[in-house]
């Protein structure tokens, strides 16, 4: 990190920032268009599967960007 300016460690922060954001947003996206495509019809094994699934990309991501904030807070607090 010593070699980073300032400037570049800000952009950085903020595109990885940018990043944790509309992958989380995309995530939840998807489980919503999940549910969506099963009010007007019955649901199967398979939508029931991909629900987990998807639940669980929200959850696992959640976690490492929760991760990934700390790793920030430490690097800025250097």
């Amino acid at each position: 990190m010593k070699n980073i300016k300032k400037n570049e460690y800000d952009l950085l922060n903020m595109y990885l920032h940018e990043y944790m954001l509309r992958q989380s947003v995309r995530y939840e996206n998807d489980f919503v268009q999940l549910i969506n495509n099963v009010t007007y019809r019955y649901a199967d094994a398979v939508d029931h599967l991909e629900m987990i699934l998807a639940q669980c990309r929200i959850y696992t991501a959640s976690k490492i960007f929760g991760d990934i904030e700390k790793i920030i807070a430490l690097v800025e607090n250097r």
